[in-house]
């Protein structure tokens, strides 16, 4: 398999998305929400998820890599820098379920942290839900190290308790 990695451009936007929709589901907070309250709103896991990447693209284009294989965009990784910190962070990296584990996610992580390293980054971050065993074994090899874990809490306002 012959693998291309390059900038996105405006015309990738919607491949990234059909990804986005397609991969998320299992590791997705959106997605986890979705499952113990339904959709929210009338708003799918899968609309705000790709709200959410779609936002990232726009803030920082630059920073925003895909995956080419025979010119179809198979994966994708977006960024953003934070100077205050020198960190570069990893908001989102998904690859194609038929590509994955072939090397398109290790591609696409050495490639932003090349960026990381060029724009002045001394620092990299990048966060998975505890559910995704796969990518904390990924993350863990590159050479990350779990710094906290963080609890997400969701509830029907009609739900709540009064204290």
């Amino acid at each position: 398999m012959e693998m291309h990695i390059r900038r996105y451009e405006p015309c990738d936007r919607q491949r990234i998305l059909e990804i986005t929709a397609e991969v998320f589901e299992p590791v997705s907070l959106f997605a986890a929400i979705q499952r113990k309250f339904g959709v929210l709103n009338n708003t799918t896991w899968q609309e705000r998820k790709m709200a959410e990447v779609a936002g990232e693209l726009e803030d920082n284009p630059g920073g925003t890599f895909v995956a080419e294989v025979s010119g179809e965009v198979v994966g994708y990784i977006t960024t953003e820098l934070d100077q205050d910190s020198a960190t570069g962070r990893v908001r989102n990296l998904a690859v194609a379920a038929q590509y994955q584990g072939r090397g398109v996610g290790k591609a696409l992580l050495n490639t932003a942290l090349d960026y990381f390293e060029a724009v002045g980054m001394m620092y990299s971050q990048i966060e998975t839900l505890t559910c995704n065993q796969r990518a904390d074994r990924f993350y863990r090899q590159v050479g990350y190290r779990e710094v906290g874990r963080k609890i997400y809490y969701c509830m029907c306002i009609t739900d709540r308790r009064r204290i």
